[in-house]
């Protein structure tokens, strides 16, 4: 298709990572537990896999970040200076914008201050991804791939450097590979959930794979060759325990728990076979994306095009039915993330009401994007619009 059209594939994929995201929120606020469900202790089949399936959106998204900056560029004028030039503008200020919408906007959203923390997620990683993009386009293509590939399958082998060790260097390290708290004053956390190195390779990676969409490349074989392969290396890898996840696979007591564990890779950070694992079955699913239609392909079509407005407004939902729903059943509202002994007695999980609310939820946001999606398509002159 001409280049500088959407690709619909692109956006609908992104749709759907969306609407996936919005489960894994949902499942936090309305349905806490004791456990969690990476804790392969007693999960139950419906809470492990609702958790993840979630696992797809936060690589597929960044990838696919990655993937939109190739296409900007693109239709900005690729190969002649002026797009690559505009393109990197772009990434320095949109993901300086991302990083600061992280704490102006979204920590207030869950909201994390009532901790004491500050609480970096994946806009934050999204955001520094974007920067890290823009400074190294320069760079040229070749170089961005190879930095992509060398920290996506090689970063896992700093895991064994540990913050502590490394003094008033810890918070950097913290930032780059391992994540968790670092302290800030008046008792204050600054809590890295998403530590960006790795989230940087995969974003190269998405930026490198958006050329094969534009270039007059057979797309479509691409994908799904990179996707199987992925897949054959995530199995070939987690089977023999060579190389690519902090934790070993063991078989379980039954075959249940053995697929769990076998599936059950670290995403904080993501590991080599977290990422071989979300974004295989996503570049095997892209090209058949590329035919779907009806109802269905609009839906996810319209949420891919607005992803910033649509991660905003649901928060918003979120929350804001969180809190009417606990004050219509218990008479209080409470910290959701503090853990089982911060709710009342009968806050009981149930998987029905995580898929209720989740399906009611995506159906309320659709009006909303639709229209905005709209708006931004009758007004491309406004320059800010690409922000949001």
């Amino acid at each position: 298709m001409p280049a500088r059209q959407r690709i619909a594939a692109v956006d609908i994929l992104r749709g759907l990572a969306m609407v996936l995201m919005a489960l894994d929120h949902v499942r936090h606020y309305f349905a806490p537990t004791p456990l969690e469900p990476e804790d392969l202790a007693d999960p139950g089949l419906g809470l492990f896999f609702t958790r993840w399936i979630t696992h797809f959106c936060a690589p597929v998204f960044v990838f696919l970040a990655g993937t939109s900056a190739w296409l900007y560029r693109d239709c900005n004028g690729a190969g002649n200076g002026a797009g690559d030039a505009e393109l990197r503008r772009f990434l320095l200020s949109r993901g300086t914008w991302l990083v600061v919408a992280e704490f102006l906007l979204f920590n207030p959203l869950i909201p994390f201050w009532l901790d004491d923390m500050l609480f970096a997620q994946v806009i934050w990683a999204i955001g520094w991804s974007m920067v890290a993009l823009g400074i190294l386009l320069p760079l040229g293509y070749r170089v961005i791939l190879s930095l992509g590939l060398l920290i996506v399958f090689g970063h896992n082998l700093l895991d064994g450097i540990d913050a502590t060790r490394l003094g008033v260097a810890a918070p950097l390290w913290q930032f780059l590979h391992e994540g968790g708290a670092a302290p800030l004053a008046g008792g204050w956390k600054f809590y890295m959930a998403y530590p960006v190195l790795p989230w940087i390779g995969v974003m190269l990676l998405g930026y490198a794979g958006g050329k094969f969409l534009t270039d007059g490349s057979d797309w479509r074989k691409v994908a799904r060759v990179c996707g199987g392969t992925a897949i054959a290396l995530f199995v070939v890898l987690r089977l023999t325990n060579l190389h690519g996840n902090p934790v070993e696979f063991t078989a379980g007591a039954t075959f249940a728990n053995t697929l769990m564990n076998f599936i059950n890779v670290e995403k904080y950070p993501p590991s080599l076979l977290f990422v071989l694992m979300t974004l295989g079955p996503a570049l095997l699913l892209l090209p058949a994306l590329e035919s779907l239609n009806g109802r269905l392909a609009q839906w996810l079509g319209v949420f891919g095009r607005v992803p910033f407005f649509y991660y905003l407004l649901h928060f918003i939902l979120i929350f804001a039915s969180a809190s009417a729903w606990s004050f219509a059943r218990h008479g209080e509202s409470f910290w959701w993330f503090k853990g089982p002994a911060a709710f009342p007695p009968d806050y009981e999980f149930s998987l029905l009401t995580i898929y209720v609310v989740w399906a009611l939820l995506v159906v309320a946001l659709y009006p909303a994007c639709r229209w905005y999606a709209d708006f931004k398509r009758r007004h491309r002159n406004l320059r800010w619009l690409s922000y949001v």
